[in-house]
């Protein structure tokens, strides 16, 4: 399951005090400079991962669009024809 971005800031908050607990993880320099913008990436990259790790198995088409669709059988160098 994709962590939230408010999960992500727990996760780099708790992670930086396990290694330092001298480190002010509250609103100020390390919070506003690094855990915010991390957690705002890692987040639209944990939701891009689950995304594409439910994608990709062709079993579960109906959850993708039709330009997914086209761009997974693209890697096997096939495309969809037009009906008939």
């Amino acid at each position: 399951m994709a962590k939230t971005k408010d999960q992500w800031i727990t996760y780099l908050r708790n992670l930086i005090v396990a290694v330092n607990p001298n480190l002010d993880v509250s609103v100020g320099p390390i919070y506003d400079a690094f855990i915010i913008p991390a957690a705002t990436v890692l987040a639209d990259l944990d939701y891009t991962e689950t995304r594409l790790d439910s994608i990709l198995d062709l079993n579960n088409y109906a959850q993708m669009t039709d330009a997914e669709f086209n761009a997974i059988i693209g890697n096997w160098l096939m495309s969809l024809l037009p009906g008939t």
